[in-house]
């Protein structure tokens, strides 16, 4: 996050969770990507989001959110699997949960959730508390980025909201499937050791 006073912080936030209310999609580093934000609730921001990636088949999403708590509104959520989330989040993983009832996220009743080890995306999940839909900010089979002036402006021109920043870790996620057997489907910064 660039350096502001709590004020323009905090006008920033408001500006971002009105954004994401009112069906528009915010541009904003993670601690991992910058990334592509929207009410993951609301199906027509979703597809907008789609749109803007260029998504030819309907690809799961994951979800931001600020707190376990939130994720355990949406998700069936095990004590072990508890752990793990508490263990590891906030930090740079995604997490593959099944869900308690389909999202728009959602293709197979699954969700990958995240709590990035960023100030700015816990507060804008705990402020929302609904799940953020969180996707890496380029345009399909193009490279991820993780600096705002590498962005496509194709993507820059047709979002409503952008937060400027960096991300610490400048590289994707660790997605881990804590559905049945554990596994890691991705290998990103983050390192998980299955038990």
């Amino acid at each position: 996050m660039i350096n502001m006073n709590y004020t323009e912080y905090q006008k920033m936030l408001e500006t971002a969770c009105n954004t994401i209310l009112n069906g528009g999609i915010i541009l904003y580093p993670t601690d991992t990507v910058f990334g592509l934000g929207c009410n993951g609730l609301n199906e027509k921001a979703v597809k907008k989001i789609e749109k803007i990636k260029k998504v030819e088949e309907k690809k799961p999403i994951s979800a931001v959110f600020g707190h376990i708590d939130i994720i355990k509104q949406y998700c069936k959520v095990s004590k072990e699997q508890e752990e793990i989330l508490n263990i590891y989040l906030p930090g740079p993983y995604t997490f593959i949960l099944p869900l308690k009832k389909q999202l728009p996220l959602s293709t197979n009743n699954t969700l990958g959730v995240r709590i990035p080890n960023d100030k700015f995306c816990i507060d804008l999940g705990k402020t929302l508390k609904l799940p953020i839909a969180s996707t890496s900010a380029n345009i399909n089979k193009e490279p991820t980025q993780f600096q705002l002036n590498e962005i496509n402006k194709e993507i820059i021109e047709q979002v409503d909201y952008i937060i400027k920043g960096e991300c610490k870790e400048k590289e994707a996620s660790t997605i881990v499937n804590l559905i049945n057997n554990i596994s890691i489907i991705r290998q990103g910064t983050g390192i998980f050791e299955i038990r």
